[in-house]
């Protein structure tokens, strides 16, 4: 997967959601792009997929979302 940029690759909606990645092939990120985005205070999320960067910019908020929400 190609998340392109100024993109969101997911976007966690509701509540209690469990979301867990662990894709075969790295996913490839754009400029100021978010991986995975929820403001879900009760859900849990866990990456175990790789992930690259094509551009200058490095975004991983997703990173901090992992640590609150797990």
């Amino acid at each position: 997967m190609t998340i392109g940029d100024n993109s969101f690759g997911y976007v966690v909606k509701g509540t209690g959601t469990k979301l867990t990645t662990n894709a075969t092939n790295p996913v490839t990120v754009g400029n100021d792009t978010t991986f995975i985005y929820s403001t879900d205070t009760t859900g849990n999320i866990e990456n175990r997929t790789k992930l690259t960067s094509t551009g200058s910019k490095k975004t991983m908020e997703y990173m901090q979302l992992v640590m609150l929400l797990t």
